[in-house]
This record gives C-alpha cells, sequence and structure tokens, in this order.
C-alpha cells in the first residue's frame, strides 16, 4: 500500500529556495495528507538545527508508517 503524506520544510531565511517557493511547490501538491512546516529564523542547510523541524520530521515518520500499515 503506498501512503500519499507530504511534508515540506521551509525555513524562513532560506536564500536557495525563498519561502515563496516553497509555499508555492506546497500549494500545487494535490494530495490532501500535506503540510507546510515554516521554521522561523531558518535557513536551507541548518534545519536540523531547529527542534520544531524535528519534531515535524518525527511526527510526519510515525503518520507515514502508520498509514502504510494499514
Amino acid at each position: 500500500k503506498e501512503a500519499n503524506n507530504v511534508l515540506v520544510i521551509q525555513g524562513t531565511n532560506d536564500t536557495l529556495i525563498p519561502p515563496k517557493l516553497g509555499k508555492a511547490l506546497f500549494q500545487s501538491l494535490t494530495t490532501v495528507n500535506k503540510q507546510l512546516v515554516e521554521i522561523p529564523g531558518a535557513g536551507h542547510n541548518d534545519l536540523y538545527d531547529y527542534p520544531l523541524a524535528i519534531k515535524a520530521i518525527s511526527e510526519f515518520f510515525k503518520l507515514d508508517f502508520l498509514e502504510l500499515s494499514k
């Protein structure tokens, strides 16, 4: 069985992929189970320094594995 969950994590100070492009990507996704998490102050390569990003990733994988096990 295939899960259709998508997580987009965007740093608000990302200069490689500006936040407006991350939002546009998120809005273009057709899946119902999608989540956009914006990390205040984060750039592109320092997301793991922010507890909110770690929490979002952890919760996403819990959800994804639960969906796959159904």
